[in-house]
C-alpha cells in the first residue's frame, strides 16, 4: 500500500487518501500501520482502513454506487461457508437485479457481472451455467 500511495502521489502531484479494504474473517486483525526501520532511518505510514464484516448489508447499499455492488458481494463471500448453493444463487441474482436498474456504462456493469460471477465459487458445477443463464434472461 506504501509503495501505491507514494506512486500515486508522485504521479498525479496531488493528495492520497488510503483505504486498506480488509476482506479477512478475523475480528482481531485489524491493521492499520506500516512501519518500516533501517538504521537511523524510520518511516510509520498509516492509514485508514474499512472491515467490510463490520458493516452491514444495509450500510453497504448505497444506491447509484458501482463499488457498493462489488462489497456487497464480497461481504457474501466471507459468509459463504453458511449458505448453500441455492442461497448464493438467490443472492447473486438479487445483486444481477440491482445492476439492471442502474444506469452504468456497459463496461462498469459487464465488469461487475464478471466479479460476481467469479469472486463466490459455487460448489455444484450446475449452478454456474444457471447463474448464467438467468442473467441471460434478466439482462435482455
Amino acid at each position: 500500500m506504501f509503495t501505491y500511495f507514494i506512486r500515486i502521489h508522485e504521479h498525479w502531484k496531488q493528495d492520497v487518501m488510503a483505504l486498506a479494504l480488509l476482506t479477512d474473517d478475523n475480528p482481531d486483525f485489524h491493521p492499520n500501520q506500516y512501519h518500516y526501520q533501517y538504521r537511523d532511518t524510520a518511516l510509520v505510514y498509516r492509514f485508514a482502513t474499512l472491515k467490510l464484516l463490520e458493516k452491514s448489508e444495509a450500510e453497504l447499499e448505497i444506491a447509484g454506487n458501482p463499488f457498493s455492488i462489488g462489497m456487497l458481494a464480497a461481504r457474501k463471500a466471507l459468509i459463504k461457508q453458511n449458505l448453500s448453493d441455492d442461497k448464493q444463487l438467490v443472492w447473486k441474482m438479487d445483486l444481477v437485479r440491482s445492476l439492471q436498474n442502474t444506469n452504468y456504462e456497459q463496461y462498469k456493469t459487464r465488469n461487475l457481472l464478471h466479479f460476481i460471477r467469479c469472486y463466490v465459487r459455487f460448489d455444484k458445477r450446475a449452478n454456474f451455467s444457471t447463474f448464467d443463464k438467468q442473467i441471460q434472461e434478466t439482462l435482455k
